[in-house]
């Protein structure tokens, strides 16, 4: 008897939990999201959810309510949006913003380089998709002098800039000091 008293006071629970989340739950919409650039990879609530698609994305079903819409494209900064999905047929666009990026190389090869405090590896060094504006970047290798210098990273400018010694060099989209990067250009006429 008690174990039939049991169950049925479980379903009961059950039963009653499910109908709370069905009252809470918001109805699925179709959406349209763009990016500008087209061609980005979108994600909604988090950046490690599977992709909806790339953008234009036309008709997309995803439950009403707030969400953070996420955008990744190669060249460019993610970006996301924080949306509410109200009704049917709502435009969301995410605009991204394109990325830096900064080349550091030393002699002898091998220095550890940080960006803003971050390591990212050892020289030579491509770092890409930074966010437009200033870094510090570091080199540095035991046994040897710490360099550190704040570049201004701009959005698709192609130029370089230089420690003021012949150990390290940094190169990349710098704001303000627009020539071909190669060959480089030793300060002092150094190198």
């Amino acid at each position: 008897m008690i174990k039939g008293r049991w169950t049925f006071a479980a379903l009961v629970a059950s039963s009653t939990l499910g109908a709370a989340a069905a009252a809470n739950a918001q109805p699925v919409r179709t959406i349209n999201i763009n990016s500008l650039p087209a061609g980005a990879a979108v994600r909604v609530d988090a950046m490690s959810a599977a992709p909806l698609g790339t953008t234009p994305l036309r008709r997309v079903r995803v439950p009403g309510g707030p969400h953070t819409l996420f955008f990744t494209l190669d060249g460019y900064v993610p970006g996301q949006i924080q949306v509410n999905i109200a009704r049917n047929n709502e435009t969301f666009t995410g605009t991204l913003t394109q990325a830096g990026s900064v080349y550091v190389s030393s002699d002898p090869d091998g220095a550890t380089v940080t960006i803003d405090g971050n390591e990212v590896g050892t020289t030579p060094r491509r770092v890409n998709n930074l966010t437009p504006g200033q870094h510090i970047v570091e080199v540095r290798r035991e046994g040897a002098q710490t360099f550190r210098e704040t570049v201004t990273v701009g959005a698709g400018a192609l130029a370089t800039d230089g420690f003021d010694n012949d150990v390290a060099r940094i190169t990349g989209n710098v704001l303000g000091r627009f020539r071909d990067p190669a060959p480089f250009a030793w300060p002092q006429g150094e190198g």
